[in-house]
């Protein structure tokens, strides 16, 4: 967080300092935003197949890890 916000920011502040952190570090282009995770499962290996439906139709992709965020 830049030292000018507050101890408690705003709901906007804390966006805009994500937002700007994700395209910092290159992660905004591979974030999907309103997409329905139809399903997740785990393989013995650890790595996980994930089943989601977006804008652009339902995909089935393998992933190492997966991070779960909703508001």
């Amino acid at each position: 967080m830049p030292k000018d916000h507050p101890e408690w920011p705003s709901g906007p502040q804390v966006r805009a300092y994500l937002e700007s952190y994700a395209v910092r570090i290159g992660l905004l282009g591979r974030m999907r935003l309103n997409t329905l995770v139809n399903g997740t499962t785990q393989d013995d290996s650890g790595h996980w197949t994930l089943r989601a439906t977006g804008p652009n139709g339902t995909t089935t992709e393998a992933f190492q890890f997966t991070v779960v965020a909703n508001g």
